[in-house]
């Protein structure tokens, strides 16, 4: 996010949301960073700058991978593939560990359960959520 100031009540220092990404090329040995963009733009001020930098061939692709990382918005995912189809696209640190906190903690909802079952001696449903969830084989002996 990033301060707007407007001077006109009553959005007055307001915020906006800033879009970015970073642009790398990449080859079996090194990283080069060739482009960044960081601001708060529309959809279209955004594929204008991706037309302007595809047209400039400034990325030789047929010798290295364009590496785009950015904040996971669809749209921006959307708008590199169609400009960059060739692009890798990754999710930035920030953006990635949040999804990872979401993810633990949808886990830890299932453990919570699970743990719950265990106590009402609930076995086989434990079991069956393993089985579900790919945790593991179980080789059932009678």
């Amino acid at each position: 996010m990033s301060p707007i100031r407007s001077g006109i009540a009553p959005a007055l220092n307001s915020w906006k949301g800033v879009r970015g990404l970073r642009g790398y090329l990449l080859d079996d040995d090194h990283i080069a960073h060739v482009l960044s963009w960081h601001q708060i733009s529309t959809k279209r001020e955004f594929l204008d700058f991706l037309r302007e930098i595809r047209a400039k061939n400034l990325t030789p692709l047929d010798k290295v991978r364009l590496c785009f990382v950015g904040d996971g918005a669809q749209w921006i995912r959307d708008c590199v593939s169609e400009i960059f189809p060739e692009c890798r696209e990754v999710l930035d640190y920030d953006h990635c560990s949040e999804h990872l906190h979401a993810f633990a903690n949808l886990h830890k909802e299932w453990v919570e359960a699970t743990k719950a079952r265990l106590v009402a001696n609930n076995a086989v449903h434990v079991i069956a959520g393993l089985k579900r969830r790919g945790s593991i084989r179980i080789l059932w002996m009678p």
